[in-house]
């Protein structure tokens, strides 16, 4: 969070300051019509990988979270060749 971008943090803490917390992903999750790709990073430290497993997802891409070995909260710099695999076949799949 320290390292999030100024104007990041200021539209967070004013949103919470002023009991506005948004819009609600898992309202979008559970009712987005389109395929949703998920990749999770398995070393990731702050998303809980049976959290999204459990997700009330209306429209999963494979019908799973991707769950990508050897990577942390950045599966797409750790590990970038997989990550573009996956990006590659769900844009060839879904778009």
């Amino acid at each position: 969070a320290k390292r999030a971008d100024g104007k990041a943090r200021e539209t967070m803490v004013s949103h919470w300051i002023g009991g506005t917390d948004g819009h609600k992903q898992i309202d979008t999750i559970a009712n987005w019509e389109k395929p949703i790709a998920v990749l999770h990073g398995h070393q990731d430290i702050f998303v809980n990988l049976e959290y999204l497993r459990t997700a009330p997802w209306k429209n999963i891409w494979q019908g799973k979270v991707i769950d990508m070995p050897n990577t942390g909260h950045a599966p797409f710099l750790e590990d970038a060749n997989t990550f573009n695999k996956h990006l590659e076949d769900y844009a060839s799949q879904v778009l």
